[in-house]
């Protein structure tokens, strides 16, 4: 059985698409080939959270962000905000999204960068069904990728775990990038980093993990006893925790 996932999406075409990209997402948008894709911040003029949204460069001067379900209109306020006197459209959409295509390493839960996007409005693939949101969740937890309830505005980006992903140190400015670039430069030293969790027993969203009897982390999303969390630094993998008497492991987030 196929699972699929609808996500909004965001075209942006024109010939000043790609130099306006580049100036205000965190990735290398512009040396994108036809065809290619990448993970990317869109930030606030501070550096910090933004949407995370995937770009894939659908031909020289036209690209296609995606985000998740119900980000789309915010996505494109967020870039029209600063389309002042550029040679760019933005057209709102919708994507389906394969979450059987197989993962390339760099989302580590289907959604990679050589999956096909389907026009919402397409017939589906035969035997393919929309995921629900629990089936979702049991691909995303464990493979400790961030999603709405981790990443909410005003977050900075080093917390998430995402950087390395998602932000280019070569491309040049961008808005939000003082922040991302003083961060990483300080050994991105940020005051909580999201984790995975486990617990014999399950977790839920809300509930408070402690140390020494000290709360050090919130669950953001769970289902089951797999779950994310942001940890307060100076608590990390192997420090013993637990959430209401019951012990609870900390792993790295991929």
């Amino acid at each position: 059985m196929t699972l699929l996932v609808a996500r909004d999406a965001l075209t942006v075409e024109g010939s000043d698409a790609a130099r306006y990209l580049q100036g205000q997402l965190s990735n290398d948008v512009a040396g994108l080939a036809v065809g290619g894709s990448c993970w990317s911040f869109l930030l606030e003029p501070t550096g910090k959270l933004g949407y995370l949204v995937r770009v894939r460069r659908v031909a020289s001067d036209s690209f296609v962000l995606d985000a998740d379900a119900g980000f789309g209109s915010l996505v494109d306020a967020r870039l029209r905000r600063f389309l002042i006197r550029t040679k760019a459209t933005l057209v709102a959409g919708h994507v389906v999204v394969d979450l059987d295509a197989g993962g390339d390493g760099v989302t580590l839960v289907g959604w990679s960068d050589a999956q096909p996007h389907r026009l919402a409005d397409e017939p589906l693939p035969a035997g393919a069904v929309m995921g629900s949101h629990e089936e979702i969740e049991r691909r995303r937890l464990p493979a400790g990728w961030p999603g709405p309830a981790e990443l909410l505005e005003g977050t900075i980006p080093g917390e998430t775990g995402l950087v390395s992903l998602t932000a280019s140190f070569t491309k040049g400015c961008y808005t939000g990038q003082e922040l991302v670039a003083r961060v990483d430069s300080r050994g991105n030293n940020v005051p909580r980093l999201l984790h995975r969790v486990h617990s014999a027993s399950p977790l839920a969203v809300g509930a408070v993990l402690k140390r020494d009897g000290v709360v050090v982390a919130t669950v953001t999303s769970a289902v089951g006893s797999d779950a994310l969390a942001y940890v307060q630094r100076g608590t990390g993998v192997g420090d013993a925790l637990e959430c209401g008497g019951v012990p609870v492991e900390i792993a790295t987030l991929r």
